[in-house]
């Protein structure tokens, strides 16, 4: 049980996506050498929602313990693989939308209070199944029991399209869209959609938000119009739909890839 164990470390995995920070869609898998001392030295690894600790069984201490490992088996480090499905690229945040992976050492961390936050390195590659390898090098294991390392994912940044089609065929003399907190919406521009519907369109232009579990922030379609002189505002659309991670398009600009959210509302 791991009750009768004694934890040598533990990683914490941060998303800013969720609510909480706790990205449950990922796998931790050691590899085949890791994963033969494990076995054969009777290591347990308590897999949790957001990561996993490492536990040893051993009347000796972690260090005693630890050194004996390193003389025993040559091994010198233990190494995982984070693997994840296919929601977990859509809604993080990708250097430059590169394929690829990254790593990260517990030799490059950032010290912190309690924890040590693990410093990412990208890796392209053309092929990658995973999303991160995970070096831990048993000399920064020692002296440090239960030590916690924390690996920190951002969500992605994208623009907002929206693409509004009139199917009512109410006249609107002007459209816009309102934002709290605010967020700057180009003016409405009349396009034609590739199913050969017309729509009004407005974007983020300027401004990226970041795709979150909960949206931050409301946005309502407006309308005003004018009546005997007097200018009325009223709320078209109330409680516009928020970005679906796996509705969007990439445009490159520069030496920058844009992301933007596409959603398409009848009104």
């Amino acid at each position: 049980m791991i009750s009768d164990y004694k934890k040598i470390f533990q990683l914490k995995v941060n998303h800013s996506y969720y609510e909480d920070g706790v990205c449950k869609e990922l796998s931790y898998i050691p590899s085949d050498d890791t994963k033969e001392v494990f076995s054969r030295y009777q290591f347990k690894t308590k897999i949790n929602n957001d990561g996993f600790s490492l536990f040893f069984s051993s009347k000796n201490n972690s260090n005693t313990f630890l050194n004996y490992i390193i003389k025993a088996t040559g091994i010198k480090e233990f190494e995982f693989t984070i693997a994840a499905d296919e929601n977990f690229y859509q809604i993080t945040q990708w250097p430059n939308s590169k394929i690829g992976y990254f790593s990260a050492t517990t030799s490059s961390v950032i010290k912190g209070a309690e924890n040590y936050d693990l410093i990412k390195t990208f890796n392209e590659v053309a092929d990658s199944k995973k999303v991160v390898k995970i070096t831990f090098n048993i000399e920064d294991l020692l002296n440090n029991s239960g030590k916690s390392y924390v690996l920190n994912f951002t969500a992605k940044k994208t623009q907002l399209s929206y693409a509004f089609i009139n199917q009512s065929n109410q006249f609107y003399k002007k459209l816009y869209i309102q934002s709290v907190p605010e967020i700057k919406f180009s003016d409405a521009n009349n396009i034609i959609l590739e199913n050969g519907q017309d729509a009004i369109s407005f974007l983020s232009e300027n401004t990226e938000i970041q795709l979150s579990e909960r949206p931050k922030y409301q946005l309502n379609l407006c309308a005003e119009n004018e009546k005997l002189g007097t200018k009325r505002n009223k709320v078209i659309y109330r409680g516009l739909p928020h970005p679906n991670p796996s509705v969007y398009q990439i445009l490159k600009q520069e030496n920058k890839n844009i992301i933007r959210s596409l959603m398409y509302v009848y009104i």
